[in-house]
């Protein structure tokens, strides 16, 4: 097999518009890889004390424990990332969910945007839409916090340094909800 030398891309019977997509698609695939092997520093456990247990933090002030770490994503989509900041959020809130079907008539939507730094961190959590109860309002943004740090977002569903989405908070009555990302369809009002 012969490469030809010299003369431009068209003489040698090479679309420009291949070559192109030829390289950009390296560039991908070069940056993905850079992205996935940053984390694999292996961690080390914390040493155990004398008696052989693990150390335990001294008890707190009634707050909820922390949330675990976050693992990075592996989305290549910002609506992939939603999902799994969605699932996040939804296990370290276990105890505030509602399962099933969100019910015909719900007492609250609270809609939240959410901007996250490349380390999990929020950069912003605003409410964008809201029904007035301040209540779940909070517990919305509380459910953001306890679940930090989020799913570390790659560089492909990031803006300028974030990645930032909407989610929804589905309130029933009795104050649990669930988040719409991955909530089943709305029951239907009979009669």
């Amino acid at each position: 097999m012969s490469i030809p030398v010299g003369g431009n891309l068209h003489e040698q019977g090479v679309s420009m518009s291949i070559f192109r997509r030829i390289l950009i698609g390296l560039g991908i695939i070069t940056l993905a890889s850079c992205a996935s092997r940053q984390d694999e520093v292996p961690r080390t456990e914390p040493p155990a004390s004398a008696s052989g247990a693990p150390p335990s933090l001294p008890p707190t002030s009634g707050a909820p424990p922390a949330a675990e770490a976050a693992p990075r994503s592996k989305a290549w989509t910002l609506a992939t990332y939603k999902l799994e900041a969605a699932r996040w959020i939804s296990h370290n809130s276990a105890g505030h969910l509602f399962e099933g079907a969100p019910p015909p008539l719900l007492k609250s939507i609270v809609v939240l945007t959410i901007a996250v730094n490349p380390d999990g961190q929020p950069a912003r959590v605003t409410v964008l839409r809201s029904n007035g109860y301040k209540a779940l309002e909070q517990r919305a943004l509380q459910s953001v916090k306890d679940a930090t740090p989020l799913p570390r977002p790659g560089l492909i569903v990031s803006r300028r340094g974030v990645a930032e989405f909407t989610e929804t908070w589905l309130f029933r009555e009795d104050g649990r909800f669930q988040l719409r990302s991955l909530a089943l369809p709305q029951e239907e009002v009979d009669g």
